[in-house]
């Protein structure tokens, strides 16, 4: 019989280093670097991998890997995954266009041409037609050349509304939107929320975002994972809106995405001034029907 299970890179990697959480992941850098050190210099052998695969095949023995969002992987990852399972035991889906680290994972670095079956997929399945249109030429006004996007012709409509001025003046807008969620089934945990880092407040201890503020004033209920604290455990509220800042959204979706402080002249601006053009048309590929763009003042 066929078994599949997802698990997550630091949880798969946790297992094979050192068995337990405690500390884990404040030294997580320093135990991937000392396993692959382990690996490479033989300590390691792959004798003792398939004896760890064997003692414990819950948690190591699979036939194939899946690996999602492997543009974001971090070169040391590839190599022990590829030591653990082989390079042709695994399969990457690697959307180039949604990366939000420095650079790109290759993983096609060190094999050979006929190890590599690579498959370019551009259809979007995930938006709806008129979302994944809106979404091309939202790249190309903040000049993102390099953007691949094909409607599927398959899944028409997708909604597109832009909002100017103050959201807490306008808290029926949100309310709107709610309903009209509501009347399809769905509910505020449904729908996803981005900010650009500019819009997150670090006051003491206390961490959180300017729109999910306002929304808790107006007596709404958020998970603003704009914390960390709050990031590292999952939305249990299915009345709370979903918030993450741009660089948090990859592997989410929403039936609806909001994004705040977007705009089509320039793109988003970091603290120093330099533009930060990518996250924001990264995040606008997560909704599935409907995406609200508010502008870049802040409000």
């Amino acid at each position: 019989m066929n078994h599949a299970r997802t698990v997550h890179a630091s949880h798969f990697f946790n297992t094979l280093l050192v068995q337990g959480y405690d500390g884990f992941l404040d030294a997580y850098d320093e135990h991937k670097e000392l396993l692959l050190e382990y690996i490479r210099d033989g300590a390691v052998s792959k004798a003792d991998i398939d004896e760890l695969v064997g003692r414990q095949p819950d948690e190591f023995l699979w036939d194939i890997v899946f690996v999602d969002e492997g543009q974001d992987w971090p070169s040391n990852e590839i190599e022990i995954l590829r030591a653990v399972y082989g390079p042709e035991r695994i399969a990457v889906a690697d959307g180039v266009d949604q990366f939000v680290r420095d650079s790109v994972a290759d993983w096609s670095r060190g094999l050979l041409r006929e190890q590599i079956r690579p498959r370019r997929l551009t259809r979007c399945l995930r938006m709806k037609a008129n979302l994944a249109l809106f979404v091309s030429d939202f790249a190309a006004a903040i000049a993102l050349h390099d953007w691949d996007l094909e409607p599927n012709p398959d899944a028409n409509g997708g909604r597109v509304l832009i909002v100017e001025g103050d959201l807490a003046a306008r808290p029926d807008i949100y309310e709107r939107l709610c309903d009209e969620a509501a009347a399809l089934g769905n509910y505020p945990v449904d729908l996803l929320a981005c900010v650009p880092p500019q819009l997150v407040r670090h006051i003491g201890d206390d961490v959180f975002s300017v729109p999910g503020r306002t929304l808790l004033e107006n007596g709404k209920a958020v998970w603003d994972a704009s914390a960390i604290d709050v990031r590292s455990h999952f939305p249990t509220d299915r009345d709370a809106l979903r918030i993450v800042q741009y660089d948090s959204c990859r592997g989410l979706e929403g039936g609806l995405l909001s994004t705040t402080g977007s705009t089509s002249s320039g793109g988003i601006s970091t603290s120093s001034g330099s533009p930060l053009r990518r996250p924001p048309a990264v995040c606008s590929t997560h909704p599935k029907s409907g995406l609200r763009l508010l502008p870049p003042d802040g409000r």
